[in-house]
């Protein structure tokens, strides 16, 4: 086949062209085209010539963030796509993804971040959040596994592993089977992190593929190389739509677990509820470390939003949360229908939260840090007694500045004020101010019988709910 013939180049997204045009030309690559040539022609190959290259043209090789390596394709009707391990949303999902998706839902069956296995196999959403989903061999003969190994694919994919593991930036790579166990010598920076396992095949996947935290431990080494983790959960083109989208985002010291009841009746009056716990609190704790700051904990926000592709959402911040997702309305307020800040600190540009506090308050939270926080958190007892869940408390969101353009201003908010102060007398002073910015943006205001913790208790749950319903109800008349 001369140049001008090959089917490939063609479909190939040009910036992975560019980044391959020598490879391309090789004789092995040459010889590769000319077998499949003849097997396109004369047999059933999965997938079709156009998708060969379906998930290069997917993501850009400066987006990758996970490589996942597999074997071969889908060898059955209608079911490889190009992205491995992935299928149609319509195709019946294959054996050795249902093994994946149990793994995620042993993986995160502690924690508040459920895995809900889908209906669907289609992992087009992971591929958006940068995970590289990789066969070893491109192509395959129909019902005919690993009919086109040892043709020149390996070869192809040996460069495309080198390439990715020349990345100065830590990539993780999860390799499962020997196949893409043998691909472990291309991988040469000793930045990026490789975990190893059994194939999800029927045939291997009792040999030890389970429990082994593929996932938790991509997601905790991305957090920890200041990269959003990727959210497993997938999305499906059929999702029966909801009435809106709340985002509730917690206080410090504690997680997303504060807003279990009321996620659940939220949800029981037709709306998505999502509850995600930020860097370092809650479930997440073991992420705890100094360079954790408010511009973390609104990455977290944003990240989640983007890649849950989120749209007209009702925000709410509770105590520490109203300084998270005031950052967050600035830089994404398109996406943003409300904000809601319930009992919580309501920052105004190049301000922080120990600005709000008198000289008397600084001094003794500085006193705290110093003496039972090693200088850079917040002791957990300090937020509550004799609970396990509430953990320790980054200091560096209490002192950096908030960079507000001033595009948040502009979507509509609303206060609910809890007026019983019983030990968080601290607040009064502060909340005083809060209800004076409120007041000058002309928002509504609400109040409710409750100390600051109105969410994980009855009836001040129930309350609550009443009151964010009234807030959305007035929103969509």
């Amino acid at each position: 086949m001369n140049k001008e013939e090959t089917m490939f180049e063609m479909n190939l997204e040009e910036s992975w062209k560019e980044l391959l045009q020598e490879e391309l030309k090789k004789d092995y690559f040459i010889e590769l085209e000319n077998f499949l040539k003849d097997e396109y022609e004369n047999k059933n190959i999965f997938p079709e010539k156009e998708n060969v290259f379906n998930l290069f043209n997917k993501i850009k090789f400066k987006d990758i963030k996970v490589v996942i390596l597999g074997q071969d394709p889908y060898h059955g009707v209608n079911q490889g796509n190009g992205i491995a391990f992935s299928v149609n949303e319509n195709i019946k999902i294959p054996p050795s993804l249902r093994n994946i998706y149990k793994e995620l839902e042993l993986e995160y069956k502690d924690t508040n971040e459920k895995f809900i296995i889908p209906k669907h196999g289609n992992l087009i959403s992971w591929v958006e959040q940068g995970v590289f989903l990789l066969n070893t061999v491109l192509t395959v003969r129909e019902g005919e596994a690993n009919s086109h190994t040892k043709k020149g694919w390996e070869l192809f994919t040996d460069k495309i592993i080198e390439l990715i593991g020349k990345k100065e930036d830590p990539i993780v790579f999860i390799l499962w089977g020997n196949m893409a166990k043998s691909k472990l010598k291309f991988i040469k920076n000793k930045n990026h992190l490789i975990i190893q396992g059994i194939h999800p095949s029927p045939l291997s996947a009792n040999r030890g593929f389970f429990e082994k935290g593929y996932f938790t431990k991509t997601n905790e080494f991305l957090i920890n190389n200041n990269k959003s983790p990727i959210n497993w959960n997938l999305k499906s083109k059929s999702k029966t739509k909801t009435k809106g989208t709340f985002i509730l985002v917690h206080g410090a010291g504690v997680g997303g677990w504060v807003y279990r009841d009321v996620a659940n009746l939220l949800r029981m009056y037709g709306y998505d509820v999502y509850t995600p716990t930020l860097t370092g609190l809650g479930e997440r704790c073991h992420l705890l470390n100094n360079k954790i700051n408010l511009s973390f904990h609104i990455k977290d926000i944003v990240n989640s939003i983007i890649f849950n592709g989120l749209e007209d959402i009702y925000i709410l911040g509770h105590s520490y949360g109203g300084a998270v997702i005031s950052g967050v309305v600035d830089q994404i307020p398109k996406k943003i229908k409300k904000q809601i800040y319930l009992d919580s600190f309501f920052l105004e540009n190049n301000e922080c939260i120990l600005d709000i506090f008198d000289k008397k308050r600084k001094d003794e939270l500085l006193k705290i840090v110093n003496n039972e926080g090693e200088g850079w958190f917040l002791p957990g007892k300090y937020f509550g007694k004799n609970s396990d869940l509430i953990k320790n408390m980054p200091w560096e969101p209490y002192i950096e500045k908030l960079k507000l353009n001033g595009t948040g201003e502009k979507i509509q908010g609303a206060f609910i004020d809890c007026t019983n102060p019983i030990n968080f007398e601290h607040l009064i002073e502060p909340k005083k101010l809060m209800r004076k910015r409120i007041e000058k943006r002309g928002w509504e205001y609400y109040t409710i019988d409750s100390d600051h913790i109105p969410m994980t208790k009855s009836p001040q749950r129930e309350i609550l709910v009443e009151i964010l319903l009234k807030i959305v109800k007035e929103i969509e008349l």
